[in-house]
């Protein structure tokens, strides 16, 4: 786990560190594992063969009681070709959750789907830097069913 102390958020994730100076002094942020060992962060795209992703929370319309069907996703410009998109939803919390993708981050991508509650999850498909960017998805407000 990690914590973003400029968004002021926590991230989670496994990796062996302990403890860990951001750039400002270095030019990288050198971090500790539990080994003794020190890694210099952010400096290649090396990840041990560990696949890499993003994924966010579950997203609602309003408070949730709104369906929302999704068309078209429009990704940054900068993710194009470098991760895939794949959208989980489910109509109530404790339902069976579904997953849609996944797919390429054309501009735009055609997809389809429904819920009440959406998630994203962003994977690298090369070993390379990618971001996530800002991406958009156009949806509509569906009934209360």
């Amino acid at each position: 786990m990690a914590f973003n102390i400029k968004e002021g958020h926590w991230s989670i994730g496994v990796i062996d560190r302990t403890c860990g100076i951001d750039k400002g002094v270095f030019s990288t942020p050198i971090w500790f594992a539990s080994s003794g060992v020190a890694y210099n962060h952010e400096t290649a795209n090396n990840r041990n063969g560990e696949a890499v992703y993003a994924e966010s929370g579950p997203i609602s319309l309003g408070a949730g009681d709104a369906v929302m069907a999704a068309t078209m996703l429009i990704p940054d410009e900068l993710t194009q070709g470098v991760v895939s998109a794949t959208f989980k939803s489910r109509f109530h919390p404790n339902d069976t959750e579904r997953s849609y993708g996944p797919y390429t981050m054309a501009n735009p991508t055609d997809i389809r789907f429904t819920g009440r509650q959406v998630s994203m999850r962003i994977d690298g498909v090369a070993n390379t830097s990618w971001r996530v960017g800002v991406p958009r998805l156009d949806v509509k407000a569906g009934g209360l069913r």
